[in-house]
């Protein structure tokens, strides 16, 4: 008889017999961490949910520190889920993965393991009703890896950080989507990233810290910072879905454990894609904003007359102090942006009530206010109507003027806040969009004054006289860096009114008084 018909005979009666099956079968039972199955990395395991109760258990060992990823398929019609135990006289549960419904895969990329014994219980999950299946297997995939520069899971917990250095990128994972485990009520069963950063301070230093955290695709992430006493200093949410997030320039001003924490909004996972997480520090010096100043009370304080900050991230708010060194003045504020961002500069006074709002200029376009008056100290903040620093944010400055005896007392915007008209000659600014200054006039009697008006370069006046009750008796309007005159008579009181039609921030006008004592 021929080979090639004895061939076909052999394979019948013995099958492939130089084949072996590349699965590992379930050896029940296994419901137990006694009863656990040893398991072989790179090697599936097939196994099956015979009851509503039934867990099967796996262990894996490992003598030094790796990685393990852990992978179940799913089962048609039965949700399953995944919990990972550390061995040992007193095993602890450390992760449970119930991310999908039924029918779908649950994965963990990167459970760190130090040298011991580990479990893994296939069992079923809380999010659809127990079904067995006799018939249909699910598969288990463990593999290893070494160790890298990333977080140690589980880092759930401040107590469970990951410890960082600066300057080196570590990377992580947003998986799972829930953390069973997590019992706070302001954040039931968020997943949490936790890191911790050791800094050394000399007495009396100053520096800062810059943290940034890299986007995941299809993962909205947050990023938050906290001190050594857990309270949170700053916290990053202005990236949508794929965006990364940056926390840049935060004061630290005390040695001690700082912590970062990583997380995700509706409980969003990736188990695919890691994020990276970098942390560095700068020296600091006075002529930058110190975060956080987000407050009156933690307001930088302007030690020279022009100082640098960022809105970062989006949202934020920066306050600055500035200690007067007259009883009153007057004052010119400045901002140069540098990014391509609506920003407005609010100014309080003593008391920290607010005087009023700079916003000239749109995006990218700096703000001005010329001449603002106040008595003693005050206060700024700078904040961004949408958007956020990108290319270097903003100088604020802040200069007090000279010869002020006759200029303007701003803001001075309506009838009841007219400055006082003590001397023959005015000057003031236009200091908004649509601007409005009104002079108080007073005199003995009757008289008849002239007016001699210098005009802004590159602006239009509409100046007006009015009677003691502020009714408009007669206008001109003063074209570009022009002059005019105009005569009326004012019986006793009345007002000066000088209205921009177009504007220049940057000149004053000039008012000469002639004809009245």
């Amino acid at each position: 008889m021929s080979v090639k018909r004895i061939l076909p005979i052999l394979l019948l009666f013995f099958g492939p017999v130089c084949c072996k099956d590349d699965f590992i079968a379930e050896r029940e039972p296994n419901n137990t961490m006694g009863q656990a199955q040893q398991a072989e990395y790179d090697r599936e395991i097939r196994g099956y949910l015979q009851t509503g109760n039934d867990s099967d258990f796996y262990m894996v060992e490992t003598v030094t520190d790796q990685i393990l990823n852990v992978r179940v398929t799913g089962v048609k019609g039965i949700n399953l889920a995944i919990k990972l135990w550390s061995g040992g006289s007193e095993p602890r549960l450390l992760k449970i993965i119930d991310d999908t419904r039924k029918s779908s895969d649950e994965v963990f990329p990167n459970l760190s393991m130090t040298p011991g014994r580990y479990y893994i219980e296939v069992c079923h999950g809380e999010k659809d009703k127990r079904v067995s299946s006799t018939t249909d297997h699910y598969s288990l995939f463990c593999t290893i890896r070494a160790r890298g520069e990333e977080e140690l899971e589980p880092n759930d917990t401040p107590e469970q950080s990951t410890m960082m250095i600066a300057g080196t990128e570590v990377s992580g994972y947003y998986s799972p989507s829930y953390n069973r485990l997590n019992e706070d009520r302001d954040h039931l069963h968020r997943e949490e990233d936790w890191y911790s950063i050791e800094v050394e301070l000399e007495p009396n230093a100053t520096i800062l810290m810059d943290c940034r955290l890299s986007g995941v695709q299809g993962i909205n992430s947050e990023l938050h910072l906290y001190g050594p006493d857990l309270a949170e200093i700053v916290a990053s949410d202005s990236g949508g879905k794929g965006a990364g997030e940056e926390i840049r320039g935060v004061g630290i001003t005390r040695p001690g454990r700082y912590y970062l924490m990583t997380t995700c909004k509706n409980y969003e996972s990736n188990p695919d894609m890691p994020y990276t997480l970098t942390v560095a520090f700068r020296d600091y010096d006075s002529s930058r904003e110190l975060e956080p100043n987000n407050e009156f009370s933690s307001a930088t304080l302007l030690m020279k007359d022009r100082i640098a900050g960022e809105i970062n991230p989006a949202g934020d708010i920066d306050f600055y102090s500035y200690k007067s060194p007259e009883e009153f003045g007057i004052y010119r504020i400045r901002l140069e942006s540098l990014d391509d961002v609506d920003y407005t500069v609010g100014v309080y006074g003593p008391g920290r009530q607010k005087l009023l709002d700079i916003n000239n200029f749109g995006v990218g376009g700096g703000e001005l206010y010329p001449d603002i008056a106040i008595n003693g100290d005050f206060s700024l903040s700078v904040s961004s109507r949408g958007g956020m620093s990108t290319r270097g944010g903003y100088e604020l400055s802040v200069a007090q003027l000279d010869n002020i005896s006759t200029m303007e007392l701003e803001p001075n915007d309506i009838k009841t806040d007219a400055t006082r008209v003590n001397t023959n000659s005015l000057t003031g600014y236009i200091s908004q969009r649509s601007d409005k200054d009104y002079y108080l006039l007073e005199y003995s009697d009757r008289v008849e004054a002239v007016f001699d008006i210098k005009g802004v370069r590159g602006a239009d006046l509409k100046v007006s006289v009015t009677d003691p009750l502020g009714y408009i008796i007669k206008s001109v309007q003063v074209k570009g860096a022009g002059g005019t005159r105009m005569k009326e008579i004012v019986d006793k009181k009345g007002y000066i009114i000088v209205e921009s039609l177009t504007e220049n921030f940057e000149e004053p006008y000039r008012i000469t008084l002639r004809g009245g004592k």
